[in-house]
């Protein structure tokens, strides 16, 4: 999880851009909360690809790539002794790889449906033992299929994993977190800071040299918040806009700012020194240092414990049938037309879990997931307890409806449809008094989960009772009420 802050307009979604190969665009678009983007990292080049679409779920590409480590390990000396004329070699000099057909009783075996038991480790269960009696391996369902084994086969997957063999890097799977820096979205940010992850704090160099007291404001902000939710992240400062830092002077002034001013040593052991320096300098335009920032973001991923956890994969296998889990099961989920759940009822969850065998385990397996980004799970309340977010961007975007900057994205709402629905007057008082209704609310969030909804924003502090009109003062009814929002 890489989470990217910052104050507005100081260039985060651009660097998000630069450290994802894309061009650079002159047009400067606010984001709305926070943006989600899925990246893999590539070993051999050092580029970051965006994952769209997965073709095939993460347990079974897991599956292929333990295959594959055990072919390059087992097959490594026979590689060697026929002197670069086995299969690596080949594919590596640019030769097509032509797969097997399933009679094929060559390299790459038939596969038999992996029904494996998961050893106890870090992250296994701390179910009661009555409960695993209880448990009937003859109902438990094949983790992997010869299909899916086969579906994810690709040469570049295992040209990939040849030069991984050996590496302490082995690639990475990182959901970036692009926060949205007008300060109406300061007061969400804090439900996505988790412990586990790495932090980018973005400024812009030339702030510092115009105005030292708002920069110093700015990044202490930041800094703070960082190290109140997550005190164990790494945070990688980086600045934008060196191309407009030219004289030694100036540079002198900044560097003597983090360590006179700001005093990073002393007060924010979390900020970690590149290259001698406590800030990555970049120019997006450019993207020059983009590469060390990558780098930096990759070396340290590795270097955490938790991203070398071992996870059972039950628990993989658990999580890929919730991501792509389709409300009506009878419909065939590999069509395009088929509509993913972006959140699950808690017992939904659980009744995926015990196809698998790990019931026992949801409570601990959701909390791992909660705090390496790839879902969202609050226990506060009941209604919160009882759904998970399993597209953490959908409950970004719900949050967004109501706390937004009304300059940056005064376009964004469709007024025909709200005064068709009689709520031009409701729309009105949330942009000009932060005051909401509950019938907006409900417009906004829909039925099914403004109860959900309520409670999160309650207990996140993002909405309050507003008691000072009539209408609350008659009525018990949430959807009847008025709230206060930030604005």
């Amino acid at each position: 999880k890489l989470m990217v802050t910052g104050h507005e307009k100081v260039g985060k979604s651009s660097l998000v851009r630069s450290l994802l190969g894309k061009p650079f665009n002159e047009e400067w678009i606010s984001t709305v909360g926070a943006s989600l983007i899925q990246t893999n990292t590539n070993v051999r080049d050092g580029s970051w690809d965006e994952t769209k679409n997965y073709d095939v779920d993460f347990t079974t590409e897991q599956v292929m790539r333990a295959g594959m480590v055990r072919y390059f390990k087992t097959g490594i000396e026979r590689e060697r002794k026929n002197k670069g004329s086995g299969i690596v070699s080949k594919l590596k000099n640019g030769n097509r790889l032509k797969k097997p057909k399933k009679e094929s009783k060559g390299w790459w075996p038939k596969p038999k449906n992996i029904t494996l038991r998961a050893k106890k480790k870090s992250y296994e269960s701390t179910g009661d033992s009555q409960e695993k009696e209880t448990y009937s391996p003859k109902a438990e369902e094949a983790l992997v299929t010869v299909g899916s084994i086969d579906q994810a086969f690709h040469e570049n997957m295992f040209v990939h994993m040849h030069e991984c063999v050996g590496r302490e890097n082995s690639g990475l799977s990182l959901t970036i977190y692009d926060f949205g820096g007008q300060s109406v979205f300061h007061t969400l940010h804090h439900l996505f800071l988790t412990k586990y992850g790495i932090y980018l704090v973005v400024f812009d160099l030339t702030e510092i040299l115009k105005d030292k007291n708002r920069a110093l404001v700015d990044l202490k902000f930041w800094l703070s918040s960082i190290q109140m939710h997550a005190p164990d992240a790494p945070i990688i400062l980086v600045g934008t806009h060196m191309e407009d830092v030219e004289s030694n002077e100036d540079q002198d002034a900044i560097d003597g700012f983090f360590d006179n001013i700001i005093k990073v040593e002393q007060h924010f052991e979390q900020v970690c020194k590149v290259n001698g320096s406590w800030f990555i300098p970049v120019d997006n335009s450019t993207k020059r240092n983009i590469d060390i920032v990558r780098k930096e973001i990759v070396s340290l991923a590795n270097r955490q414990n938790f991203v070398h956890y071992p996870v059972s994969l039950r628990w993989t296998k658990t999580l890929d049938d919730m991501v792509s889990y389709i409300e009506d099961e009878t419909q065939d989920t590999s069509s395009s037309l088929n509509i993913r759940s972006s959140c699950l009822e808690l017992n939904k969850v659980k009744k995926i879990a015990s196809r698998y065998g790990v019931e026992s385990d949801v409570d601990i397996m959701i909390q791992l997931f909660h705090e390496l980004g790839v879902v969202v799970h609050l226990t506060a309340t009941d209604a919160l307890r009882n759904l998970v977010i399993t597209d953490p961007q959908w409950l970004l975007k719900k949050i967004g409806l109501v706390i937004r900057d009304e300059k940056a994205h005064k376009k964004f709402y469709n007024l025909s449809e709200i005064k068709k629905n009689g709520l031009y007057k409701d729309l009105k008082s949330l942009l000009n008094s932060g005051i909401v209704s509950g019938d907006l609310l409900e417009y906004f969030w829909g039925a099914e989960h403004f109860e959900f909804l309520m409670d999160l924003m309650q207990e996140a502090l993002l909405l309050s009772e507003w008691k000072f009109c009539d209408t609350n003062a008659h009525t018990n009814e949430r959807k009847a009420a008025q709230y206060l929002v930030p604005r």
